[in-house]
């Protein structure tokens, strides 16, 4: 018989089978049942290292500990190289760069990603082509550049008429965007704008 620091007592079969469910079905933290699972205090953890051969207590704590991970994802994180089991705190206030212990890899404290000189926030954008459109399009917007019609490259407008001609060859009227043969570019530009 094994009693427990609330004085409920568990069979040895039945203590066994209670820590081998709660290793399988990742339930913790591990607490009594008694009461109709109403007593809630936890269990000793010498009590289950003294109750355990050595193997099924270092298993049952690896998964308590990977179950505590799954669930607090915002505060510990594993290592980001696929097959070490370090773990660090994740620091979002001031995030630094660190270097795992056993692999050496370099993580952020506060995204994951190795990002070298780059903010959390570059590293997103930088990882994102769409997003990288966006945000070119919003500058070139602003900046007063459009893009060629014809190979879709940025064209600004320095200063001189609205006749531009591309590095494709295009003549393009600034105006409206429209290509023109070189030789009626300008009855356009006259007679449109």
């Amino acid at each position: 018989m094994e009693v427990l620091g609330c004085g409920h007592g568990y069979c040895s079969g039945c203590f066994n089978g209670f820590l081998k469910a709660a290793a399988e079905n990742k339930t913790f933290p591990l607490v009594c049942i008694g009461k109709e699972g109403k007593c809630k205090v936890p269990i000793a953890l010498p009590l289950i290292h003294s109750f355990l051969p050595h193997y099924d207590f270092n298993r049952l704590v690896e998964v308590a500990f990977a179950s505590y991970l799954e669930k607090h994802p915002t505060e510990l994180r594993y290592c980001r190289t696929p097959d070490c089991r370090q773990t660090y705190r994740r620091q979002t206030s001031r995030p630094v760069d660190l270097v795992c212990p056993s692999c050496f890899a370099r993580t952020c404290s506060s995204c994951g990603e190795d990002h070298k000189n780059m903010t959390c926030e570059e590293y997103r954008i930088y990882r994102d082509p769409e997003e990288q459109e966006r945000l070119n399009n919003q500058l070139a917007v602003k900046s007063g550049f459009k893009r060629c019609p014809r190979c879709a490259v940025w064209v600004e407008k320095i200063s001189g008429c609205n006749h531009m001609s591309c590095k494709c060859g295009a003549h393009i009227c600034w105006v409206c965007l429209g290509v023109f043969p070189p030789h009626a570019i300008y009855d356009h530009i006259r007679q449109a704008h």
